[in-house]
């Protein structure tokens, strides 16, 4: 009974393992939604809809959130 019930627990304890990486990865790709809406808030609807979308980051270089196909840079 004492292995049923340990192998149980294993399972039990990977599901909310799983399932906690699964809420951090939505709430990651919120935060990166919420960056390209407002970066793309600045500009009109035509230019913001292909442009590509940048953030900056702590450091030097700009973080791509979205690659554009029309030649603009919306910043966020």
């Amino acid at each position: 009974m004492m292995k049923k019930t340990s192998k149980l627990g294993i399972v039990v304890a990977a599901l909310l393992a799983l399932g906690a990486g699964l809420v951090v990865v939505a709430s990651a790709q919120d935060g990166v939604d919420e960056l390209i809406a407002d970066a793309m808030s600045a500009a009109p609807p035509s230019i913001a809809q292909d442009a590509t979308i940048v953030a900056y980051p702590d450091g030097p270089e700009l973080n791509v959130l979205r690659e554009g196909t029309n030649g603009w840079l919306c910043v966020s």
